[in-house]
């Protein structure tokens, strides 16, 4: 709608994942090359945490695209909220573990991770080992969860069974896989997310707006500050409130974005810190 305003190509803020449009921070920088690393060496898993809105599902996506000749095929769990059975088998069927079986949780933890086990021999052998991404791990109550994640790495066995395991959460998915032993001994590292600087807030904004084709400085410096101060950093806050900044804008025919749409913004915005 306001695109052709501000001379964009399409909207810069959108929770679309391209790779053009993603902002290296250092901590999401850090955790990719782990994640590489990762992959490259066949370990078996890793845990990535952040605070709500810091772009842990968006990361997911960008590493994927960017790890695509390192890998095989991801099966993604966005809820993990299951018996130990279910997701088991939710993994083995996303994997493509049946074969000519149509599999189902009533046949058996033992039985899915058997299938799943050949599945995941014949993905090494054609050298494609996979990735089990659960997102939201931290949302998992039961314990027996944790023990069948155990469980499905127990597979894993370098040249034969390879495939990576990483668990998406917030930062108590930490404490949690701590009271789980052979669990967290198992997972190679752990990186936390954190939410932008200043700096990186007025630099994530820029960046997002000239992978879209802007030629000119939108926002002023007083509005990338209010910005900051008002999403403390947090990357989904700063996509909502540049968002409807640049709708603003546009409807009131402005020629730069300033620290009072930023504010008036902001206190329209359901959850937004300066309506707190």
């Amino acid at each position: 709608m306001y695109e052709n305003h501000w001379q964009l190509r399409r909207t810069p803020f959108s929770a679309a994942t391209r790779l053009e449009s993603f902002f290296p921070a250092p901590s999401q920088q850090a955790a990719l090359l782990k994640l590489r690393f990762l992959l490259q060496q066949q370990h078996e898993g890793a845990v990535i945490v952040a605070p709500a809105g810091c772009g842990k599902t968006y990361l997911a996506d960008i590493a994927w695209q960017l790890t695509a000749e390192d890998r095989g095929p991801v099966a993604s769990i966005q809820y993990p909220q299951l018996s130990p059975a279910e997701l088991i088998t939710d993994i083995a069927v996303r994997l493509d573990a049946g074969g000519d079986a149509q599999l189902d949780s009533s046949l058996g933890l033992d039985f899915v991770l058997r299938r799943l086990e050949a599945r995941l021999t014949a993905l090494t052998a054609e050298h494609r080992p996979p990735v089990i991404s659960i997102d939201d791990a931290h949302l998992i109550e039961d314990r027996r969860v944790f023990e069948s994640l155990q469980s499905l790495l127990n597979l894993h066995r370098p040249g034969k069974t390879e495939f990576a395991l990483v668990l998406w959460g917030r930062p108590e998915l930490l404490g949690m896989l701590r009271r789980v032993h052979r669990l967290d001994e198992r997972l190679s590292f752990a990186c936390a997310l954190q939410p932008l600087t200043e700096p990186q807030t007025a630099e994530y904004v820029r960046h997002r707006l000239a992978a879209v084709g802007a030629g000119q400085p939108i926002f002023t410096d007083d509005a990338l500050r209010a910005v900051y101060e008002l999403s403390g950093g947090i990357p989904r806050q700063i996509n909502r409130l540049c968002e409807m900044a640049l709708l603003i804008g546009y409807a009131e025919r402005q020629s730069q974005i300033e620290r009072p749409q930023i504010e008036s913004v902001a206190d329209e915005l359901p959850g937004s810190q300066i309506a707190a």
